[in-house]
């Protein structure tokens, strides 16, 4: 990383180079109730996050932060439009909404800037949605017509249009990764909807963003607009060669339909690692509270279930409460704990308990007329009413007993499963596989479950369908370290149902299911730090080794992908390179790798940084396309507005284009991001989401004024520098 106290002396360029900013229009543009939301308005809403408000004003202060551009030395200037306000009902377009970007334009051409019209950065209307938005066949024909009309507004002053910001970004609002609670940008899907489904809707939206590139392009093109120069930027990752050919390579084996989804599952559930168990099933107590800690601690995600001592008695006695069976007697089946039974004996200081080993006794002699009730867990007493009507379980319960749930982290397949089983404790099905261990003879025959469809190897689920059976770890004080191998009829307790419900669940079979007992991890052992140590790399690898940081929009711009994701007629489409780059690694070491993995998370401020990784772009990039021009749309760092970090990467990182550029590669375009401060879709403004060389507070200040950072004199001079080395 240069430093900025010594002078910058860049190489000669090969080709000139248009310096400049850049922007998108829902993170600037001031919201209106007069305009028609977009997607990320809703989107902010209904998610609770930042709305974007005021923003920076850029509908009504353009002309400020365009001369703020100019004095600076640009030459270029990207900014996207709001679809939402062009076209605020379907097939209504708004003159006066396409008279002010076109007035943008035109003030940019008499300053010798060059626009760069970005016509979807992010969002779209909410009406296209409400029709089915990028999963609608339709969208390619929507997309197109609204370019169209731009172009009618913003011809001839527009050469470099942008159709779609990061597409492969756009795509996180259709699937989740493993680590996400929730889908992170719109529109979102149903929470309830299974991953081979979103899987399936992923590719559907990835073939018509490439259908409506190419519409858009033919629109863009046609009648004498050969001079308009249409692509899309990506977001791209800085890694080494090697690695992104790697990946890459992964991505074009993808020949089926089938491969791609599998491809899908590797980022939608995280790889299991080896683990003993697929999960642990342990009653929580007061003296092990620790319990949830120490799981979470190493691993694992958990779930309750929440059950305690009840008493069920014939239909047809008087008894409605707990206290009304005070002074009778009262078959216990064993099992309990002491301070449970004591529970019990001081409510009802007069009964008389009489313990016995099972279900079946303590019903024979409630209904010899031997006892009045029958004291047992509440659950499996309302699996026994079924098989005899003339029983009731009373609603209260002596004590309250949780059991936790523990699946290992990154794993939604396999815990959505376990919430299915839980559920099943309580219908037909799952009570009647338990009273066939609970009162044997009453259903000989095994319950019919619905087993669940295959799903791929790389998901934890998947490795529990291909082993054919289900491992549960038990935390019991009565189980014998030995294995317990199978399924038997004499396992009973509600971990044994739990686990024989989930193989229901799983397989269709409820035996298909080995318990073992399960020591709680210990995360401070010298063998847990490593799997954490190891499980970190994995976490970091399985999101950067698939698609999400592949080229695969280029890939199919190359013909490399399969048809049904980006059909014949969307090849070759564009007109030079575009793609985004902040964030990057020399070598895929775990510490860099978890690092980088930072920027998902968006913590702008403290993930990786590589300059030399956009030079193995440009290089990368120019290799493919070797005849085509290459526009960075944006290039920034996020920091505390006094901060001299972002100025020396600004100076690190256009020295790297000045490299690429004395080897010959052709880059068109240099653009910062950002011009101002700006909404970061949703983020609180922070040093993590604060990317602008003019700081804007845009919390507190009502005049919103554009505060010039360090970085506005660092990139003034850069410019000039690279000017009087023949850049510009």
């Amino acid at each position: 990383m240069p430093s900025l106290s010594r002078p910058l002396h860049p190489p000669p360029l090969a080709e000139p180079l248009l310096f400049g900013v850049a922007i998108s229009d829902h993170q600037a543009e001031a919201y209106d109730a007069q305009f028609s939301p977009d997607v990320w308005d809703v989107w902010e809403q209904s998610a609770g996050i930042v709305p974007r408000g005021r923003a920076t004003d850029f509908w009504n202060r353009w002309e400020e932060d365009v001369l703020n551009a100019h004095r600076l030395g640009c030459r270029a200037f990207r900014f996207s439009l709001a679809w939402a306000r062009i076209e605020p009902r379907p097939g209504e377009f708004d003159a006066c909404a396409l008279e002010h970007y076109r007035a943008i334009v035109v003030r940019l051409r008499e300053l010798n800037m060059e626009p760069i019209v970005t016509l979807c950065h992010f969002v779209w209307p909410q009406h296209v949605e409400a029709r089915g938005g990028l999963r609608s066949e339709h969208f390619a024909q929507w997309f197109a017509t609204y370019a169209e009309q731009v172009r009618a507004a913003l011809d001839p002053h527009v050469r470099y249009w942008l159709t779609f910001n990061e597409p492969n970004i756009v795509l996180q609002g259709f699937y989740r990764m493993w680590f996400q609670a929730d889908f992170s940008f719109p529109p979102g899907q149903p929470s309830g909807l299974a991953f081979p489904d979103q899987i399936d809707v992923t590719i559907d939206v990835i073939r018509h963003l490439f259908e409506a590139h190419a519409a858009a392009r033919r629109v863009l093109r046609r009648d004498q607009g050969e001079h308009n120069l249409i692509s899309a930027n990506v977001f791209q990752l800085g890694l080494p060669g090697l690695l992104q050919r790697l990946i890459d390579r992964n991505v074009t084996r993808l020949k089926q339909a089938e491969d791609w989804r599998d491809h899908f599952w590797r980022i939608s559930e995280r790889p299991t690692l080896l683990h003993r168990f697929d999960l642990i099933v342990a009653p929580v107590a007061i003296y092990r509270a620790d319990h949830p800690a120490r799981l979470a601690a190493s691993g694992y995600d958990t779930l309750y279930f929440d059950t305690g001592l009840s008493s069920l008695v014939k239909q047809t006695d008087r008894f409605q409460t707990l206290d009304a069976l005070d002074d009778q007697l009262l078959a216990v089946v064993r099992g309990p704990s002491w301070d449970q039974v004591a529970t019990v004996q001081a409510r009802l200081a007069r009964s008389r308990l009489h313990f016995v080993e099972t279900h079946a006794q303590a019903l024979d002699l409630l209904d010899s007329g031997r006892v009045t009730a029958v004291i047992a867990d509440q659950t499996v007493l309302h699996a026994l009413v079924r098989t005899r009507s003339n029983y009731r379980v009373l609603d209260e319960r002596f004590t309250e007993q949780s059991y936790v749930v523990a699946v290992q982290t990154g794993n939604p397949a396999l815990l959505e499963a376990v919430k299915q089983a839980l559920n099943a404790l309580h219908t037909e099905v799952g009570q009647d596989e338990m009273c066939r261990h609970y009162l044997p003879g009453s259903a000989p025959q095994p319950p019919r479950f619905e087993a669940q469809p295959r799903v791929s190897h790389y998901s934890g689920l998947g490795h529990v369908q291909e082993r054919g059976k289900l491992i549960v770890g038990l935390q019991r004080t009565d189980l014998p370290w030995i294995d317990l191998t199978h399924a038997t009829l004499d396992r009973i307790g509600l971990d044994f149902d739990l686990g024989r419900a989930l193989a229901g669940v799983i397989f269709g079979d409820p035996a298909c299911v080995e318990f073992r007992r399960a020591a709680l991890p210990r995360p401070n052992t010298l063998s847990a730090r490593l799997r954490k140590r190891l499980d970190e790399w994995v976490r970091a690898w399985t999101i950067f080794s698939t698609f999400v940081s592949s080229t695969w929009w280029y890939l199919g711009m190359q013909g490399q992908l399969p048809e049904y994701l980006c059909p014949r007629e969307c090849v070759g489409q564009l007109d030079f390179v575009a793609f985004d780059y902040y964030f990057g690694i020399s070598a895929p070491t775990p510490a860099q790798l978890r690092r980088l993995a930072r920027s998902v998370q968006r913590q702008f401020n403290r993930t990786a940084v590589w300059s030399g990784g956009l030079y193995q772009a440009l290089r990368h990039y120019h290799r493919r396309f070797p005849d085509l021009p290459i526009v960075i749309a944006e290039n920034g760092f996020a920091d505390e507005p006094a901060s001299s970090q972002r100025g020396e990467q600004l100076a690190a990182h256009i020295q790297a284009v000045q490299r690429a550029l004395a080897e010959g590669i052709e880059v068109r375009a240099y653009c910062v991001w950002s011009i101002t401060s700006n909404r970061e879709w949703g983020l609180p403004q922070e040093a993590a989401s604060d990317f602008g060389l003019y700081y804007v507070d845009l919390d507190h200040d009502p005049e919103l004024r554009r505060q010039p950072t360090s970085s506005v004199e660092t990139y003034r001079q850069l410019i000039a520098k690279s000017s009087s080395s023949g850049s510009a």
